[in-house]
């Protein structure tokens, strides 16, 4: 997740609440742009943009083996095991 600035490598100094300060702390310099970061960036954004499954406005279909198709993902635990139904209340998934 980006936020403003983000993809320039704006850190705003460590500071979780820059958005309240009204100096060079909060302020965006897209003058100081990082050119690799954004180029990687871009990449990213052209990847997501060809994988359709990670664009997705609905969870992926995972349908039972049985039906002969691979999965559009496959849920993990933090230990790479399936996920299992009472795995839902874990903080880690991974897919």
């Amino acid at each position: 997740m980006l936020r403003a600035g983000d993809d320039l490598g704006n850190s705003q100094g460590g500071n979780d609440n820059a958005h309240a300060q009204d100096n060079p702390t909060g302020w965006v310099n897209r003058g100081r742009a990082d050119p690799d970061l954004l180029a990687f960036l871009r990449r990213v954004i052209a990847f997501r943009a060809s994988h359709p499954v990670l664009a997705a406005k609905a969870v992926p279909a995972q349908p039972a083996m049985s039906t002969g198709r691979l999965p559009d993902i496959f849920w993990r635990r933090e230990d790479g095991a399936p996920m299992q139904p009472e795995d839902w209340t874990t903080r880690i998934v991974a897919f």
